[in-house]
């Protein structure tokens, strides 16, 4: 029962000094049954309330281990919030430097790209300017196969042994020689420079060629410009172009002088090579033979000091 029912008859429920003072001046026993009621409903209004009282007790004990459970769930809740507000500040740390990262290799990638650019339009540049060297190269070849040379003909024979050559005594070119030469219309006798006559000097195209090796350069390099000349030789109908392994101008100097014993050797053996002609075998101008002598290289003749004779074209 609540309380706010109870107080009310509480408050109308005589005391023990009045129900005694009212069965002493009651005359009989009548009036004293509706004191003893009132009594009974007291005793049972105060049995009421002592179960409240338990009631309430149990309810505020209930309460109180609701409010530590409620607060040991705070206490829950506030260390799990730390601990994801740790957690998300490693991620956004983390997040951050893999965000640092991407960035810097994205910045390498994109420089990677513009140094492939760079190195694309240099490499079609390159290629441009081969197209047009090769549509040059296609159309001399066509002008010349169109109309052949026919008197730029060169053909070159080398006496260096500082005598002067009278062209109209020397022996012209074999027959094998003309053959190889595509039939040459010009025969340069090499001597001392001051000797040459003028009207031989009949030369289309002169190109400078370094005859000894630079050792600062790489072995690719060498390779690329040796390629490069064999292709222009290649395209020329009259020039050959001479590849010995061993032979070397370096063969032509005592450390101090030149050997003019092995400077008409030297120059036969580039000739015999140029010209794919067997280096033992020899023949005079007019198709008659001639007696064979043994070749002798460069380091066999700095064994002797005797002069050879020059060799024939």
């Amino acid at each position: 029962m609540p309380l706010t029912q109870t107080l009310p008859q509480l408050s109308a429920a005589p005391t023990e000094e009045e129900q005694d003072s009212e069965e002493s001046n009651s005359p009989n026993g009548e009036q004293a049954e509706p004191h003893k009621s009132s009594l009974t409903q007291i005793k049972e209004h105060f049995t009421q309330l002592e179960i409240e009282q338990v009631q309430l007790k149990e309810m505020f004990l209930k309460q109180q281990t609701e409010k530590d459970s409620i607060q040991l769930l705070l206490k829950q809740i506030t260390k799990i919030k730390k601990e994801q507000e740790g957690t998300l500040a490693a991620y956004q740390k983390e997040l951050q430097q893999d965000r640092e990262c991407h960035r810097k290799e994205l910045a390498a990638l994109r420089e990677q790209v513009r140094e492939l650019q760079q190195d694309r339009e240099s490499h079609r540049n390159e290629l441009i300017a081969l197209r047009e060297e090769l549509k040059d190269r296609d159309r001399t070849v066509e002008r010349q196969q169109l109309h052949p040379l026919t008197d730029q003909g060169l053909l070159t024979v080398v006496n260096s042994t500082q005598a002067s050559l009278d062209i109209q005594t020397q022996p012209g070119p074999q027959p094998q020689i003309v053959h190889k030469m595509n039939s040459p219309s010009n025969t340069h006798l090499q001597s001392p420079p001051a000797k040459l006559p003028t009207q031989t000097m009949n030369i289309q195209c002169l190109r400078p060629l370094k005859m000894h090796t630079s050792k600062d350069f790489h072995p690719h390099t060498i390779q690329k410009v040796n390629a490069s000349i064999s292709r222009d030789c290649a395209l020329r109908p009259n020039v050959h172009l001479a590849h010995h392994p061993a032979l070397s101008v370096d063969d032509l100097y005592d450390q101090v002088h030149l050997l003019k014993e092995a400077v008409p050797v030297l120059a036969k053996t580039l000739k015999d090579v140029a010209l794919n002609r067997n280096s033992t075998t020899s023949h005079r101008s007019n198709g008659q033979g001639r007696t064979q002598t043994p070749r002798r290289t460069p380091k066999t003749l700095k064994q002797h000091t005797e002069q050879s004779r020059p060799a024939e074209a």
